[in-house]
C-alpha cells in the first residue's frame, strides 16, 4: 500500500489545517485510506492523528463533500442511538427474568430423564457420571446422555439456557439497550480521486494563503466549506467564514474572469447565498469582472474583488473579510 499522509482532526467549522492536508495527501501520494482496529479505541483510521471516530468520520464526510476522495463500504459497527457512540460493554441477560445474574459452562443432558445441567454436576468424587435430577448412572455418550457444548445458567430464576439475550452499556453515555435499538452503522474505506486533488490544489493554493492569513489575525475560516440552506441542498464555496460563535457569516467564491460560463457562476453564487441566508457574500473575480456581471453583483449585496494577481486577491481579500467581521463584531 501506498504511504499515507498523517494529519491532525479539528471540528470541521475549525479546520484551518486543509489546505495543507490537501497537500500533503498530494505529496505523500496517499491512494486509500482504509480503517483497522485499535485496541483501546475500536475502529481507527491509522493515517489521522486525532483517536476519535466520530471526528475522523467527520473529516472524510468533507472531504466527500468536496470530490477529494469516494467512500466504498468496508464493514459495519454498532453505534449508541442516544449519544452515537461506538463504544460499549456487553452484558448477557436471562431471556426469561432478564437477569444478567449468569453463569455458563460445558453441558450435559441426560436423555433418560431429559435433566440439562452443566457436567461438573454430573461428576462424582470417583469419577463416575452420575445425574441429580434421577439418580441414575450416566456410562455411554450417545447411548444415554449427549453433551451439548456451552450453556447459560440464570441464578435468579435457575433456568438452563442455550443463549441469552445481550444488552448493550454505552461507554459513552451509560444507556442500556438491547440488540434492535443499537444503530449498525457502516464505515468506509476511501479511495483518493488525485484527478479532483489536484484540479482543487491547482485553481485554490491562494485561497489556501487567505485561510492562513485570517487565521493570522483571528479570524475563523475554512477552505471549500459546506452549507446547508432552507432547500436543505448542500453548497460549497471557495471560503466559509465564521464568527466567534461558530455561525456563519460570510461566504467567498472565485471566477476566472473570460470564462465561457461566467455569467451562469455568478448567477449560481447569487442563487446558493439566497438559500443558505448568507449577508455578507464576496465574489473574487482574476483579473476583472464585466461591467454588466459587477452591477448584477452589487445590486445583490456581493462585493465583487478585480485583482490584477493572485498575490493582489489574496491581501485585498484579507483585508475586506477584516473590515466586514470588523464591523460585525461591532454591531454586536
Amino acid at each position: 500500500m501506498e504511504n499515507r499522509s498523517s494529519m491532525t482532526i479539528k471540528d470541521l467549522r475549525h479546520e484551518q489545517e486543509l489546505s495543507k492536508v490537501l497537500i500533503n495527501i498530494k505529496n505523500k501520494n496517499t491512494a486509500r485510506f482504509d480503517p483497522s482496529f485499535e485496541c483501546g479505541f475500536g475502529f481507527l483510521y491509522q493515517e489521522i492523528d486525532d483517536h476519535r471516530f466520530e471526528e475522523q468520520l467527520k473529516f472524510f464526510e468533507h472531504l466527500e463533500n468536496i470530490g477529494v476522495v469516494k467512500g466504498e463500504p468496508s464493514s459495519s459497527v454498532l453505534k449508541c442511538n442516544f449519544c452515537n457512540s461506538f463504544n460499549f460493554c456487553i452484558r448477557p441477560v436471562c431471556t426469561f427474568c432478564s437477569s444478567a445474574n449468569i453463569i455458563r459452562g460445558t453441558a450435559i443432558q441426560h436423555d433418560l430423564c431429559s435433566n440439562i445441567d452443566f457436567d461438573y454436576k454430573y461428576l462424582k468424587a470417583d469419577n463416575t457420571l452420575v445425574c441429580e435430577k434421577c439418580n441414575k448412572s450416566l456410562k455411554a455418550i450417545g447411548v444415554d446422555y449427549s453433551k451439548l457444548g456451552y450453556f447459560y445458567k440464570c441464578l435468579a430464576c435457575k433456568a438452563m439456557l442455550p443463549s441469552v439475550e445481550q444488552q448493550y452499556m454505552c461507554l459513552g453515555c451509560g444507556h442500556i439497550s438491547n440488540q434492535d435499538e443499537v444503530q449498525l452503522q457502516q464505515i468506509y474505506s476511501y479511495k483518493v480521486e488525485l484527478e479532483k486533488l489536484s484540479e482543487i490544489l491547482n485553481n485554490g493554493n491562494y485561497m489556501f494563503s487567505v485561510v492562513e492569513e485570517l487565521e493570522r489575525i483571528g479570524v475563523k475560516s475554512v477552505f471549500s466549506g459546506t452549507l446547508t440552506g432552507i432547500s436543505k441542498i448542500q453548497h460549497t464555496f471557495a471560503l466559509v467564514v465564521y464568527d466567534k460563535d461558530d455561525i456563519p457569516t460570510l461566504v467567498v467564491d472565485t471566477i476566472e474572469s473570460g470564462n465561457t460560463i461566467e455569467e451562469t457562476l455568478v448567477f449560481s453564487f447569487i442563487a446558493r447565498c439566497l438559500d443558505v441566508k448568507i449577508q455578507n457574500r464576496i465574489l473574487l473575480a482574476i483579473p476583472a469582472m464585466s461591467k454588466n456581471l459587477r452591477e448584477l453583483a452589487n445590486s445583490q449585496g456581493i462585493i465583487v474583488i478585480d485583482s490584477e494577481t493572485k498575490d493582489e486577491a489574496v491581501l485585498e481579500t484579507v483585508q475586506t473579510i477584516a473590515q466586514i467581521c470588523n464591523k460585525i463584531e461591532i454591531a454586536k
